[in-house]
């Protein structure tokens, strides 16, 4: 499904504007991942970054509550994983239905419509679960129903909503991922909103993102509904936020991930079912 080409692609070439105050060129293509810790900011040159991001993941599954919440917080990281190689999935534990009293406010069927195009531009599968918007609870059930992807997938890496989200669904997707991951595999945060929250987000991998910035933004002109329903602030949020990133990473654009647990390791993970 071809996403559309009329006054949303203007609106998102607009958005996406010349790639204005970045480093130089030769800058950009030196830094390929950036660790952020506590003291320092350690860079690595693209040689070493490609073998972490290797070491990432080669078998990657993104877990997020809605349609467009993956592409939001990694979809610009998935499309770079992608691209050397690696499998990545995606896997939305709800259905997207989204309505409040008698008032709905997102079909789902038109929602999963648009994940299926966000994701054909991107070039991962998504597969989809049945609870409803605003309603995802945190039980054995969630749990081993994301449980049983990471098995099916033999995914060495997760990446799912950042757990001090003030979204409901996208707090209990996280605990109910942090459960299903008990066993030695790799797991990271993402940020999908600009929403004020008690806790702080705190970063610690930023992802160059650079030269995929613009096919997660075409993915995200996909969610025609959401934008309609949200307007601009949708885009320039997200922009900007991976500009800043950038900014930080000394790179065009990047993607901001809080580290769970990281393994390096050099056998696959073992799956050892409970």
């Amino acid at each position: 499904m071809a996403c559309s080409r009329g006054g949303l692609t203007a609106k998102l070439r607009a958005l996406v504007g010349a790639r204005a105050c970045q480093p130089p060129l030769s800058l950009r293509r030196a830094i390929g991942l950036t660790i952020l810790g506590q003291a320092d900011t350690r860079k690595v040159t693209s040689e070493g970054a490609e073998r972490m991001i290797a070491k990432l993941g080669q078998r990657v599954l993104i877990v997020g509550a809605h349609a467009d919440d993956i592409e939001i917080g990694c979809g610009g990281t998935a499309h770079r994983l992608l691209s050397e190689g690696a499998e990545v999935t995606a896997l939305v534990v709800t259905d997207t239905h989204y309505v409040r009293g008698d008032v709905v406010h997102r079909d789902s069927s038109l929602a999963q419509k648009e994940a299926k195009a966000a994701a054909d531009t991107i070039g991962y599968q998504t597969y989809f679960g049945t609870a409803r918007n605003n309603d995802v609870k945190v039980n054995s059930e969630l749990v081993y129903f994301i449980r049983d992807y990471i098995e099916k997938l033999k995914a060495d890496t997760i990446f799912t909503h950042w757990d001090g989200d003030a979204h409901l669904d996208h707090r209990n997707v996280a605990s109910a991922t942090i459960m299903a991951t008990r066993d030695p595999r790799n797991l990271l945060m993402y940020r999908t909103n600009f929403y004020m929250s008690p806790e702080a987000f705190r970063p610690n991998l930023l992802v160059d993102i650079t030269d995929n910035f613009e096919t997660k933004m075409k993915a995200l002109s996909c969610y025609r509904a959401e934008l309609e329903r949200n307007g601009d602030t949708y885009f320039d949020w997200v922009r900007h936020a991976n500009r800043v990133s950038g900014a930080t990473a000394g790179v065009g654009y990047a993607e901001e991930f809080q580290i769970v647990k990281y393994y390096l390791k050099s056998n696959p993970v073992s799956m050892q079912k409970e």
